[in-house]
């Protein structure tokens, strides 16, 4: 409770972005905010930048960059940190040029995605390799990383709300492209909105809207990111440790370039879910009737 009153007496109020903990802290980029600066005038506007929350003394941080710009505004709009958030990557999403909400939303092309950096305040720009695949431009998409350091994006809605497959498509940043992964299984529900969590291997698919704007009610399904098989139950043997992707290099950019001065852009929940029933332990100890 005094968490909630802390952070929203210092930040108005906002929807469309993630939060995500690390090191005692709460970073997030983008959304839409209700009171975002247009010269002397403020109103709602998206927001362009990388801000934190330090949950031990509420202090709040934005990442300003005013002499290498911003990439533009996003909301509902895919963002995944490395597992030290030293390096947040963002693909996709709703935008407003000039990030003015007055002005027609349309959807961020997968063509160009960028990096925020919190150690420097710095924001870098890449665009995908030539002749590399491309997922369809979306919103309300997610993004995870695999144990081998590239992001698993699945699911979206397009500007209609509709959303759009169930999909896998793997981005890989040393080679800066997309691959469209074939999976087994029975996959869950086209949707967006939805919320995943990573366990061991595994990606866990939980909520989210369908493609005919109804609210998900299917079961949990999980995808086993190794195999790329869609299951209803987890086969887990002992959760790995942090140290065991040390050798993973997540800050690599290749071919990113900062943000030159004079880029467009106005100035400046958390989600969650419980997931019962599963138990961690050893393979050979698994239930072969245990569901999620």
């Amino acid at each position: 409770m005094l968490l909630h009153k802390r952070i929203t007496e210092n930040s108005l109020c906002r929807y469309g972005t993630q939060g995500f903990f690390i090191n005692n802290t709460i970073f997030h980029f983008g959304g839409v905010n209700e009171g975002v600066e247009f010269g002397n005038v403020t109103k709602p506007g998206v927001v362009d930048r990388l801000e934190s929350v330090d949950i031990k003394n509420f202090a709040t941080t934005r990442f300003d960059s005013p002499l290498n710009g911003y990439p533009p505004g996003l909301y509902y709009h895919g963002t995944v940190p490395d597992p030290e958030g030293h390096l947040f990557t963002i693909i996709g999403g709703l935008m407003h040029d000039g990030n003015d909400m007055a002005q027609p939303k349309k959807l961020r092309d997968m063509q160009s995605f960028a990096y925020a950096r919190p150690s420097d305040s710095m924001y870098l720009m890449a665009n995908l390799r030539e002749g590399s695949a491309m997922p369809e431009q979306r919103w309300g998409h997610t993004l995870v990383y695999n144990s081998e350091g590239q992001i698993v994006l699945f699911g979206g809605c397009d500007l209609n709300n509709k959303a759009i497959n169930s999909n896998i498509w793997i981005f890989d940043h040393a080679t800066t492209s997309w691959i469209q992964k074939p999976t087994k299984g029975d996959a869950p529900s086209p949707r967006c909105m939805h919320s995943v969590v990573v366990i061991d291997d595994y990606m866990v698919v939980l909520f989210g809207k369908n493609a005919d704007n109804s609210y998900v009610n299917d079961p949990v399904v999980a995808l086993n990111m190794q195999t790329m098989e869609w299951s209803k139950e987890l086969r887990l043997g002992a959760v790995p440790s942090t140290s065991s992707s040390a050798s993973i290099d997540y800050g690599a950019t290749n071919g990113a370039e900062a943000l030159g001065a004079g880029a467009t852009g106005g100035s400046s929940g958390l989600g969650g879910g419980a997931i019962a029933g599963i138990v961690i332990g050893a393979t050979k100890a698994a239930t072969p009737n245990t569901h999620l």
